[in-house]
């Protein structure tokens, strides 16, 4: 290699390496740590939230799971329900 072939390789890794890098550097994140719920308090401005205002990540609280078995009525509801969209 010349070193004009070695001067374009390099430039085109650092190119490649800096549109695969930046968008990653920008994403939406902000500062705050999770609660045991998932959320927390917004404190600084600028993040698409009002300060003072409490949002979740991950979809929201945790549930705890159930640990009994499904209801007779639950599963009666979703036979009702898969009847009505014409399951039978």
């Amino acid at each position: 290699m010349t070193l004009k072939t070695t001067s374009k390789f390099f430039e085109k890794a650092l190119v490649t390496l800096l549109v695969v890098t930046l968008p990653v550097s920008f994403a939406n994140a902000h500062p705050g740590r999770t609660d045991s719920n998932g959320g927390h308090y917004v404190r600084t401005a600028g993040w698409g939230y009002p300060v003072g205002s409490y949002h979740y990540h991950n979809g929201g609280p945790s549930k705890p799971a159930k640990k009994k078995p499904a209801d007779v009525v639950d599963i009666k509801l979703v036979q009702q329900k898969l009847n009505e969209l014409g399951y039978d």
